[in-house]
């Protein structure tokens, strides 16, 4: 198979017992359960700003509850550690984003985000930690996951002191930002592309003859 099977998805999508969970859980499953996976190269610019502001708002969210920041982390656990998912819900939720092919690492982040959209209790004053991070994914499906590295589409990066990433201004992640950030990579891409289907054309040219 060269790409996920949509109506194997849609089908496990339609299994997906939604009274199990509260209406904001639900709202962010069903964002979930739509990204296309598989990453398409070609929106890195507007991925890389918005993981950036995710590390911003998650060391925010680490400072207030006075945990070290990390890349992904069960913040509803620190927030309230009685709080609670339903675990039948998370397996459904994961076998639809198995079969549109997200990378096994991301069950826990997707849980991480799902687990605090449950919370009940008062938050503190601080922008939603996983909206960004959802965003990036909605916006070219995985991220490379290492020890030491974040793979944002053909991107490398190394991250250090998270911690401080606190300390940031807000990043613009505005949609009209962040697709004009997107605009000369996209035709580069574009670009790219031709020239490489140029030279497969000019081979099989010369293979003929």
């Amino acid at each position: 198979m060269t790409s996920p099977d949509l109506k194997l998805a849609q089908a496990a999508m339609a299994d997906v017992d939604m009274s199990l969970v509260s209406p904001p859980v639900r709202r962010l499953a069903l964002r979930l359960m739509e990204i296309d996976w598989p990453q398409t190269y070609l929106r890195t610019p507007s991925r890389i700003r918005l993981f950036n502001e995710y590390l911003r708002r998650n060391a925010l969210w680490a400072r207030k509850l006075g945990a070290p920041a990390s890349y992904f982390w069960d913040i509803a656990d620190r927030v309230d550690s009685k709080s609670y998912i339903d675990e039948q819900f998370v397996r459904q939720v994961w076998r639809v984003l198995d079969l549109r092919w997200v990378n096994a690492p991301h069950h826990h982040s997707c849980r991480h985000a799902l687990r605090f959209a449950s919370l009940k209790v008062a938050l503190p004053d601080l922008p939603d930690p996983f909206e960004p991070l959802i965003r990036c994914f909605e916006r070219g499906g995985n991220l490379g996951l290492s020890s030491c590295t974040i793979q944002i589409d053909s991107r490398g990066l190394a991250y250090s002191n998270l911690d401080s990433f606190a300390d940031r201004e807000p990043y613009d992640i505005s949609e009209a930002v962040l697709d004009a950030l997107d605009v000369p990579h996209m035709a580069l891409v574009a670009e790219r592309k031709a020239e490489a289907e140029r030279e497969a054309e000019e081979e099989r040219v010369s293979r003929g003859h």
